[in-house]
């Protein structure tokens, strides 16, 4: 690991498999049932049941500040 070449061919290799494991894990739990309410990849398809109202929603400059 001292060297430069084989710590970024160690770095990008571990990141591109957690990435597949990830992107794998996330499709594998959308797809489940969840008991009472039903799969998650199948509800995404009406769009959301419920919207915010837009005078809870902070301004952007608002919300920026809060996040800092």
């Amino acid at each position: 690991m001292n060297d430069s070449l084989v710590r970024y061919c160690v770095f990008n290799l571990t990141g591109c498999l957690c990435e597949i494991g990830l992107t794998s894990l996330v499709e594998s739990w959308n797809a489940h049932q969840i008991p009472g309410k039903g799969i998650p990849n199948d509800l995404t398809g009406r769009g959301c049941p419920k919207q915010i109202p837009q005078e809870l929603l902070p301004h952007f400059a608002e919300a920026a500040d809060l996040y800092s």
